[in-house]
């Protein structure tokens, strides 16, 4: 559950809140609608902690995941929408090719650690199933192409895309998390 008591939040003379109270439990869903400058990404930005109330609580659950998608764009530099999709999961991924790298090496029973080598890729490969590894990419590629962004722009700098097909890949960011 998201509370949030008494927050006060203030941008020079003008109030956005005053005495704002108000929560909101798992499950259900909740529409910010009203005019530019009312207040509605301040307020998502505090319960997201990256603005701080002037006065007041914000408590948010430490395990709630809040998908974000800001106004503006964030820089993703020559990054390809791909990899831009797929970045959260970037330790796992690292997984993956460690565990790639494990079996590759496994194929000479030659190698000289044998034995403790399969246990470690054993682990590696539970791992990678319990978290839905071996399937991320296609995912991926599969939200991409929901979104209707080009197949053939997948690999290529994210910057050769216009700014809707941008803020498309950065929505199938959100949707990835949110699948996984």
């Amino acid at each position: 559950m998201i509370t949030i008591q008494n927050v006060k939040k203030q941008y020079g003379k003008k109030i956005l809140f005053n005495s704002l109270s108000v929560s909101f439990t798992a499950g259900q869903r909740v529409g910010l609608i009203g005019p530019n400058g009312s207040g509605k990404t301040s307020l998502l930005r505090m319960i997201l902690g990256i603005e701080r109330p002037d006065s007041g609580i914000i408590s948010v659950p430490a395990d709630l995941s809040i998908g974000y998608l800001p106004q503006e764009m964030e820089a993703f530099g020559n990054q390809s929408p791909l990899t831009v999709v797929l970045e959260p999961f970037s330790r796992l991924l690292n997984t993956q090719e460690a565990y790639d790298s494990i079996g590759e090496s496994l194929k000479s029973h030659e190698h000289p650690h044998y034995r403790q080598a399969l246990e470690k890729i054993g682990k590696l490969q539970h791992d990678l199933e319990f978290h839905g590894a071996f399937s991320l990419e296609s995912r991926a590629k599969s939200i991409l192409a929901g979104l209707g962004v080009p197949s053939d722009k997948w690999e290529e700098p994210i910057t050769a895309l216009s700014g809707g097909y941008s803020m498309r890949v950065a929505l199938g960011r959100l949707l990835l998390l949110r699948r996984s």
